[in-house]
């Protein structure tokens, strides 16, 4: 839409709205609009998910379950025996762990001109989540005009969404707690909306690894710059921390080999010995 169509269909509005109306869309934008793609995201959403997850709800019931993120802790990781493991994104490139959920999200760019990881996540024999953001996210904008979204789909990969981009204003997300329903709270790295998955399951035992929450790489690309959000993660991660010492207080979770998580959670350095059973208070 061109500057001058805009700038007519404003002064359109205001022209047609009552003078109170007017100085708050002037000042606060299309309210309404906002309001009614809430709502439509909202309830699209609920009939997405209702679909995606019920069928994983306390499965991993008195299990272990480890979130493997792409930090490069990943590399320093002792595998734990019998454990559910949940990758995202390309920690699947990891050949020494054997996944059994993945997460994915940001797929314009995660898939662009990498045919490997794209033939990989075609293949790759465990169950896989394809994450959209809210149809108001400017990153949808990204996508080619054969959108990833199909490789998606031709890998079998279960869809959700979560709330990035909300249309309402001052909105702080939240982690989720009917994921049958809600949109998966966003706190800026797919490990989080793992681990609000890994919650759903109600395992015995939650394990991070390669959650670094820094800006120095990832395993597989070590000099590779990212540009984490470090804070805006790490207010996830304590959110998340109570929100299961209140919905999920017998899940314990542990940070292995921590690095920017260190004092969140309980924290296992593997080369100083096993963990030992006692909860942390």
């Amino acid at each position: 839409m061109k500057l001058s169509t805009a700038i007519f269909n404003l002064l359109n509005r205001i022209i047609k709205s009552r003078p109170y109306s007017a100085l708050h869309l002037a000042i606060f934008g299309d309210i309404e609009y906002r309001q009614y793609r809430s709502q439509q995201f909202l309830l699209s959403t609920a009939a997405l998910h209702s679909k995606t997850f019920p069928q994983f709800r306390n499965i991993n019931n008195g299990k272990d379950v480890v979130v493997v993120a792409c930090g490069p802790s990943v590399e320093h990781y002792q595998i734990i025996p019998n454990a559910i493991h949940v990758g995202v994104n390309k920690a699947i490139c990891s050949d020494r762990i054997k996944f059994d959920y993945w997460f994915s999200e940001d797929l314009p760019v995660f898939f662009r001109n990498d045919p490997a990881v794209i033939n990989r996540f075609r293949e790759y024999p465990c169950t896989k989540f394809y994450g959209l953001s809210n149809i108001e996210d400017p990153r949808t904008k990204l996508c080619p005009s054969n959108p990833p979204e199909s490789e998606a789909l031709a890998a079998n990969a279960l869809r959700y969404r979560h709330d990035s981009g909300t249309t309402l204003r001052g909105w702080e997300p939240q982690p989720a707690y009917d994921l049958a329903t809600q949109p998966i709270g966003a706190f800026g790295t797919v490990a989080l909306s793992a681990l609000q998955f890994a919650l759903w399951t109600n395992p015995k035992r939650i394990f991070l690894v390669g959650c670094d929450n820094t800006a120095t790489g990832h395993f597989y690309k070590k000099d590779e710059t990212t540009y984490l959000n470090t804070q805006r993660i790490l207010t996830g991660y304590r959110k998340i921390k109570e929100f299961a010492a209140c919905y999920y207080p017998d899940t314990e979770i542990i940070s292995v080999n921590p690095v920017g998580l260190r004092g969140i959670f309980k924290d296992w350095d593997q080369d100083k010995g096993p963990l030992e059973d006692t909860r942390q208070t």
